[in-house]
């Protein structure tokens, strides 16, 4: 696994975007139980740039569960959930329809994996995510379609 922990500390220069004093974080957990099935567990507390210039950063908290099972030889099966909280900060002065808006991520992942040797592995997912929010204009929802090669050590 891997963890960082801080302290940010955010600082603007212009006098209508407010700052942010704050923890960060980033861990990573992975179990891997009876050489089988792999958990894993990340969480993650950051301030992000927004690309709305009423809204110029927000504080974004997530949260991801994985399972990964061996199904038969090389073949393996993946499930992840994950959600996210985007806490959006309003420049001072600034007239919006959902004052400091708070938008949620919630997302499905379902994928198969084929190992290529030892450590190698060809993977395909498909997600789904949606998104609610206090504006309409930000709300979707959609699917993706995957493809990866990963080298673990």
């Amino acid at each position: 696994g891997n963890a960082t922990f801080g302290y940010r500390r955010l600082t603007p220069l212009s006098p209508d975007v407010r700052g942010y004093n704050g923890p960060t974080l980033n861990v990573g957990l992975s179990y891997r139980l009876l050489g089988t099935t792999r958990l894993t567990f990340d969480v993650t507390r950051a301030v992000q740039p927004s690309f709305e210039p009423e809204r110029p950063h927000y504080l974004e908290t997530g949260l991801s569960l994985s399972v990964q099972q061996q199904v038969a030889g090389p073949l393996d099966a993946l499930g992840r959930i994950r959600t996210r909280r985007l806490a959006y900060r309003d420049r001072i002065g600034s007239v919006t329809a959902v004052a400091d808006g708070t938008d949620r991520i919630r997302g499905l992942t379902v994928g198969m994996g084929y190992r290529l040797g030892t450590d190698k592995r060809f993977g395909v997912t498909i997600d789904r995510d949606s998104r609610a929010s206090g504006l309409g204009r930000r709300e979707y929802a959609a699917t993706r379609f995957g493809m990866s090669l990963t080298y673990e050590r």
